[in-house]
């Protein structure tokens, strides 16, 4: 439990987001991070505005958060996984985190 951890955390209840009391993983697991994105879009598209909070929250956490680390991760899982399933979900991972960095000022690269 890091700095990143903290960040997460805080990210989380500034904006809302709390964990199940049965949730019993690392609150930066990639399923509690593409839910939190999921939040995010959601408040985004609820506010109707061509920006919003709701959008700066999306981009600093992608920055922050996922273009360190869901690059080296969404190979690994296509490289080891046996699953199709594991695969494709990689690969939409990581078009996902892809696409959202693409529109941010400040994301020199990609990878």
């Amino acid at each position: 439990m890091g700095p990143s951890v903290h960040d997460v955390l805080k990210r989380y209840s500034e904006a809302g987001f709390s964990l199940g009391s049965g949730f019993r993983d690392l609150p930066d697991h990639i399923e509690v991070e593409m839910e939190f994105m999921h939040l995010l879009c959601e408040k985004e598209l609820e506010s109707q505005g061509e920006w919003s909070p709701w959008r700066r929250r999306q981009e600093e956490f992608v920055r922050l958060h996922l273009v360190p680390w869901v690059y080296h991760f969404a190979d690994r899982v296509e490289q080891k996984s046996r699953s199709p399933f594991y695969k494709s979900a990689a690969l939409l991972l990581r078009e996902f985190v892809s696409t959202e960095a693409a529109t941010q000022t400040g994301v020199d690269s990609l990878r």
